[in-house]
């Protein structure tokens, strides 16, 4: 849906998303860590026709490697 603006799943071209034209204020997920936590802003884009939901890590965020490596700590790999 991010370079199409259509949906995979129904073909619909209703689709939004949380990111802005001028700056990035989307959605955040927390990430505990010990006593401090940090975020990971995600940019996700949805169909309001079926309800289809794609969801991605930021540029920003994919830089700040201590942060993708909390991640990849608390969730599981998928292994093919």
């Amino acid at each position: 849906m991010k370079k199409t603006g259509c949906c995979p799943k129904c073909s619909s071209n209703n689709i939004f998303t949380n990111k802005s034209f001028n700056n990035f204020d989307g959605d955040r997920y927390r990430i505990a860590g010990g006593s401090s936590f940090s975020f990971l802003y995600i940019e996700a884009y949805a169909c309001f026709d079926c309800g289809f939901i794609e969801e991605y890590i930021t540029k920003e965020s994919l830089q700040d490697e201590g942060k993708i490596e909390k991640m990849k700590k608390k969730w599981l790999a998928l292994k093919k």
